[in-house]
């Protein structure tokens, strides 16, 4: 991919950010995309559709279609293949970008896709390739047929996203330790408890990327779906590199969404921070931005808690969340 798309692909997003960010919302809306009074888009007028925070309504892009999901993964698979050849780790980051659009967003799901999922899934391309890719001292080509294309589809992608803020648990209670070997988890988190690799975590973040963090929209909020995993990144305070949003649940995914703090016999006299341990100052249902970590399986003596971090990028830690880190190391 020529690095001039990107250079404006990442002019674009940081406009995105500067007008749009919110510190209190859970979703950072988009910019809108330019009506057709802008003879130089001549793009139509997006729909109205509600905020995700409030309900204000809020004009979002929804001219996102399959075919520039499409064109989007073929123009990446290229760029990594013919200008990443010499970074590896760039490259297999490229390449996971790819794999996650091709099982979640290719072969017609987008089309399935509602607006939040749609809105989210662009802003994590977003967020992706301006990590991955650093910024190109160039000079747009704009009489380049291809880079005009690749201009126009990687712009639309930009128009239409949305960064996730804020992700919760959808899980009151975790287990300590991460399952055994089987197949799509890291060999450094195999058996090992969340507590004892956290550190490897915050030393080494780019390991981010081995583990995928599914994420689904509950009750108005984005919830994990792998909950250790996340819970692993709030202790390590690192924000997950790799989020994917699933509207698929499974049988358990689903029973879980529907459990109350009350269901939970859950002993919180010694667990740490102390600062957590009064249940009424827990969320009553699912989402939840704290989890328990009990001392087995079926144990209901909880040994600490983690608390859901932010997702922006070096902000301080969680004060609880460092007295459990800092317990262990």
């Amino acid at each position: 991919m020529d690095r001039a798309a990107f250079f404006g692909l990442q002019l674009a997003h940081r406009r995105i950010v500067a007008n749009k960010r919110k510190s209190d919302s859970a979703l950072l809306p988009a910019q809108a995309v330019r009506s057709a009074a802008d003879p130089a888009r001549g793009c139509p007028q997006p729909p109205m559709i509600t905020d995700w925070t409030s309900n204000r309504a809020t004009e979002h892009p929804m001219a996102i279609t399959q075919h520039h999901i499409q064109a989007t993964h073929d123009l990446l698979i290229a760029y990594a293949y013919n200008e990443l050849a010499g970074n590896l780790s760039a490259k297999a980051q490229l390449e996971t970008v790819c794999l996650d659009l091709a099982t979640y967003c290719l072969d017609g799901k987008w089309d399935a896709l509602d607006a939040n999922y749609r809105a989210a899934w662009a802003g994590e391309i977003m967020r992706r390739i301006e990590r991955i890719v650093p910024d190109a001292q160039t000079v747009m080509h704009q009489g380049k047929k291809r880079t005009v294309t690749q201009g126009k589809v990687l712009d639309a992608i930009a128009d239409g996203s949305a960064q996730v803020l804020r992700l919760m648990f959808s899980q009151f209670t975790i287990n300590r330790h991460f399952q055994g070997q089987y197949e799509g988890q890291p060999d450094w988190l195999s058996g090992k408890e969340i507590i004892d690799v956290a550190k490897t975590l915050r030393q080494s973040p780019g390991k981010s990327n081995d583990l995928r963090i599914r994420a689904h929209y509950h009750g108005g909020q984005w919830v994990a779906l792998n909950n250790r995993g996340f819970a692993l990144h709030c202790l390590a305070n690192v924000v997950p590199q790799r989020i994917v949003f699933d509207t698929a649940l499974s049988s358990d995914e689903q029973e879980r969404l529907g459990r109350n703090i009350a269901d939970f016999n859950l002993n919180l006299r010694d667990s740490i921070p102390a600062t957590r341990r009064r249940k009424q100052d827990w969320e009553a249902t699912i989402p939840t931005s704290v989890t328990a970590v009990p001392e087995t399986r079926n144990s209901n003596q909880v040994v600490y808690t983690i608390k859901a971090i932010r997702m922006t990028p070096n902000a301080a830690a969680d004060h609880g969340n460092e007295i459990v880190y800092n317990s262990a190391n």
